[in-house]
């Protein structure tokens, strides 16, 4: 297997930069190196660090960038340079040095520079700008992937700051200073609110990539509580009047209670609170552990651009902290407000919230264990770096080697394919997992549930690194499975289940299934499966199969299994394969005729291919009705398989089965709660929709 190979091209390797970015740096390139990637990092600013984790290559310009910022700070301080340029308005004399500066010697010495990098590395599969200024780096993107056919990517962790109607900074693409996005194959950004503005910027491409939290860095530490209320912050500028209202206020209102400020240049004194200057990243866990509660106040503009993610909230969780958070737009993106944090908006909520947590301590220090789970589940720099792999076009995260996905060229139409949202009916799935996620946190919230005997069917559809609301990531389904086993069910065969439901079930039992057929499951799903010795069914569509449908449902197919596969699986003898129509159209819609082809064919046609009889049939999209129930005995299936939930407890023969649908976004704790049961009985709601999507 290739390793892939990254050259990060980054603003700073050094900590004791003021680059706010940097220990995130680290720790995705550690997850990067966790993945199986090879990290080289070439800093823009300041000296290269060796770590166990990357290699490094110097900075080409370092003498020289350290003695001009020396100049420039001088300048500054003595107001050498108070206005600016009257020929270009806002752009003062220091700027217009700059910008020669680079153009005569930075950019030049930066272009031999990874030309050398190149020739010695042989192969490179992607470069990576992590943030530095673009404008200084602009026509090396497109001359590198003239010369060298690799992907080029810029990641942007500064937005919205960076943006111009925000003021702006040096990483940031602006029309006027020179920094195109169009010159990357991929922008990376730390915000999803701010992606729509960096495509009307130029970008070909941007993508979401938030900011995380290593675990192991970020943990709860067992140290005695020295302090009640700690904020951390770089700084007080776009955030103020915030740190006022959440620290200033209550501290003068709430006497009694110890209120702690870290950071560089936090400015004058806010209300009671005690100022205990920079926290070095070493002992900032311990800091955490050793607060009561922790605020995450965010900044106005990232605070307003929705899921404008900062490295704050993550840190502070992965940390077990008790957060209690100021406003910020789509934080409900990554945390549930109200069971992982406290959301407030004003100095009267924040003083009800801190009096709340400060008497029950249990509550505060379940809330941040609740809040770990959640980064351990879904936020750690490991999930970003494999995020980040497929996004590159690699799939080095998942154990599979492969070539990135060159500039301007199609390599296979059988990749799983990455991206947004893809489905069509959007809106009813994102809508499903919304009532779904409301029921789970109201079911989690009561009673410790237990394992009841009875086959709990797994239902799935795909299994791949791509964002799909009907996928699970490999690693998500990894975790399941193994979790299953943990928890002590059984793994059988759907089909070999079916006997054994004629009586009541004693033992805990589970089966998994895949809707569809799509192709990732024999790249991302089957290994797993393997190796963990879990047998699983798969439902086909058989026209799909032969090629003559596409999954229609989406504005992008995916491929499907073809029958070679099929058969090679069916010979193999872990994975079997039953019904699931002929075309994937929803039954209750079609003539009588057609429902008959649809359930009759399909059968014939599988069972030509695998050699065996086929015993149940999976209803598309979960739609049936009194007619399809007496066809599918008809046609000679013995069960039919819905999306019903519930378990299956056995003592007759069923006429059809309850399945526990898995969701894309499900975290561990989510799925433990269902197959606990905490889903099984169908609300009003549900018995509704499903009434009416059966109709005829």
């Amino acid at each position: 297997m290739r390793q892939t190979r990254i050259l990060a091209v980054a603003s700073a390797a050094v900590l004791d930069l003021p680059y706010g970015c940097t220990p995130a740096w680290w720790q995705l390139w550690k997850a990067l190196y966790e993945n199986g990637a090879d990290v080289i990092v070439t800093p823009y600013r300041g000296q290269p660090v060796e770590a166990p984790w990357w290699r490094t290559y110097p900075n080409p310009c370092a003498r020289e960038g350290a003695a001009f910022a020396g100049m420039r700070k001088l300048m500054n301080q003595l107001n050498v340079n108070p206005g600016a340029d009257p020929q270009n308005a806002g752009v003062t004399t220091s700027d217009k040095v700059v910008q020669e500066l680079v153009r005569r010697w930075v950019r030049p010495r930066w272009e031999r520079h990874l030309d050398e990098i190149f020739e010695r590395e042989r192969r490179i599969d992607a470069v990576i700008f992590f943030t530095p200024p673009s404008s200084h780096m602009a026509g090396i993107p497109t001359r590198l992937r003239d010369r060298y056919d690799v992907p080029v990517i810029y990641y942007d962790g500064d937005i919205p700051m960076s943006l111009p109607e925000f003021g702006g900074m040096d990483t940031g693409f602006d029309p006027e200073n020179g920094g195109d996005p169009a010159e990357y194959d991929l922008v990376l950004s730390n915000s999803e609110g701010g992606l729509p503005r960096l495509r009307e910027l130029g970008a070909r491409r941007a993508e979401a990539l938030f900011w995380a939290a290593d675990p192991e860095l970020f943990r709860p530490l067992d140290v005695p509580k020295e302090y009640d209320v700690f904020f951390y912050g770089i700084g007080d500028k776009f955030r103020q009047g915030l740190v006022e209202e959440f620290v200033g206020e209550p501290s003068r209102r709430m006497p009694d209670v110890d209120f702690v400020l870290g950071g560089r240049e936090t400015g004058t004194k806010v209300g009671n609170a005690r100022p205990l200057g920079p926290v070095p990243l070493n002992v900032f866990a311990r800091t955490i552990s050793a607060s009561r509660l922790s605020l995450n106040i965010t900044r106005g503009p990232h605070a307003s651009v929705f899921a404008s993610s900062t490295c704050r909230p993550f840190e502070l969780a992965a940390a077990g902290a008790a957060i209690v958070s100021g406003p910020h737009a789509g934080i409900e993106r990554w945390f549930e407000p109200g069971s992982e944090l406290i959301l407030v908006s004003n100095a009267d909520e924040a003083v009800a919230a801190y009096r709340a947590l400060l008497d029950d301590p249990g509550a505060a220090e379940a809330m941040g264990h609740r809040a770990r789970e959640r980064v351990l589940d879904e936020h750690t720099y490991g999930h970003r770096a494999r995020q980040l792999l497929e996004l590159v076009g690699t799939s080095q995260a998942t154990g599979h080697g492969g070539a990135p996905v060159r500039h301007g060229r199609r390599h296979g139409a059988r990749r799983a394919r990455a991206g947004t949202l893809a489905l069509k009916p959007q809106a009813y799935y994102v809508a499903s997992r919304a009532y779904q996620r409301a029921r789970l946190v109201r079911a989690t919230s009561h009673e410790r549930r237990h394992i009841a005997p009875g086959l709990r069917i797994l239902g799935y559809h795909r299994v791949a690194p791509v964002n799909d609301v009907l996928n699970t990531p490999p690693e998500n389904f990894r975790a399941q499975l193994e979790h299953m086993l943990e928890l002590g069910f059984k793994p059988v065969r759907l089909s070999d289940s079916l006997e054994l439901l004629a009586e009541r079930l004693e033992d805990s039992l589970f089966a998994v299934t895949f809707d569809d057929g799509y192709q990732d499951i024999l790249e991302h799903a089957v290994p797993i499966l393997s190796e963990l010795q879990v047998p699983a069914s798969i439902f086909l569509p058989t026209r799909i199969i032969d090629g003559d449908l596409s999954f229609h449902w989406y504005r992008d197919p995916p491929p499907a299994l073809d029958w070679d596969e099929v058969e090679l699986l069916a010979r193999d003898g872990l994975i079997d394969f039953q019904s699931h129509s002929r075309s994937h159209y929803s039954l209750p819609q079609l003539s009588d005729d057609e429902a008959h082809d649809e359930i009759f064919r399909s059968k014939h046609e599988i069972e030509q291919r695998v050699g065996y009889e086929l015993t149940s049939f999976c209803y598309p999209a979960g739609r049936y009705g009194d007619r399809e129930l007496r066809l599918i005995r008809e046609a000679g299936y013995r069960v039919g398989v819905t999306t019903n939930p519930g378990i299956n407890s056995g003592g007759r023969m069923p006429r059809t089965l309850c399945r526990t649908m898995v969701y894309w976004r499900d975290s561990l704790r989510d799925f433990d709660a269902k197959v606990k049961g905490a889903l099984d009985e169908s609300t009003h709601l549900q018995r509704w929709i499903h009434r009416r999507r059966s109709q005829v």
